[in-house]
């Protein structure tokens, strides 16, 4: 009884669900997300998706979903994988803030108070306070920073606020905790 509730549960704005991949083409995959429910993820939320990871997917893979609208006018959910992945960025984060955990990101630019990193498709700040491998003072900063792109740094998360889309990291709270463990 449990599973069958668990199965016919109405989907709503905002739920994350596995589901099946039923089709894929170029305009759309078709996905069951169960309850006789078959949900769409158009190209415009899939594009997070490359060609590759397009090409590899097969019939009866699972999929991680974000239901955009539960029902179309042709009755079925619309769904976002984008949308989807960008939670499972958030959830993946917050898990790693609450274990303490050290992680490790490429650097994709800088600005004139920090430098920024891609974690999963979501943009942390590490302010350059943060970064240990800048010299002290302002002389060569800018140059500094612009030497850290591409390159992936240890980074320990200092503050998450998912409601406001902020990611605050320091890579010299990784550096000492790297350490004091070799000690």
């Amino acid at each position: 009884m449990k599973a069958s509730e668990r199965q016919y549960r109405p989907i709503k704005h905002g739920d994350v669900i596995e589901g099946t991949v039923m089709k894929v083409s170029r305009e759309e995959i078709m996905i069951d997300i169960g309850g006789k429910t078959e949900g769409v993820i158009s190209s415009r939320e899939s594009t997070t998706l490359t060609e590759a990871e397009r090409d590899a997917l097969q019939i009866g893979d699972p999929l991680l979903v974000s239901v955009v609208q539960p029902h179309n006018s042709e009755g079925q959910a619309v769904l976002s994988l984008d949308r989807a992945r960008q939670e499972k960025a958030w959830r993946d984060l917050q898990r790693s803030f609450e274990a303490g955990e050290t992680i490790s990101a490429p650097v994709v630019g800088h600005n004139k108070g920090g430098i920024l990193v891609n974690i999963e498709g979501r943009r942390g700040f590490v302010p350059s306070s943060q970064v240990s491998s800048l010299p002290p003072g302002e002389a060569n900063k800018q140059a500094e920073m612009a030497r850290l792109h591409n390159q992936s740094i240890p980074l320990k998360i200092i503050e998450i606020n998912r409601h406001r889309n902020r990611l605050i990291l320091s890579e010299r709270q990784a550096m000492q905790e790297q350490r004091e463990s070799m000690r």
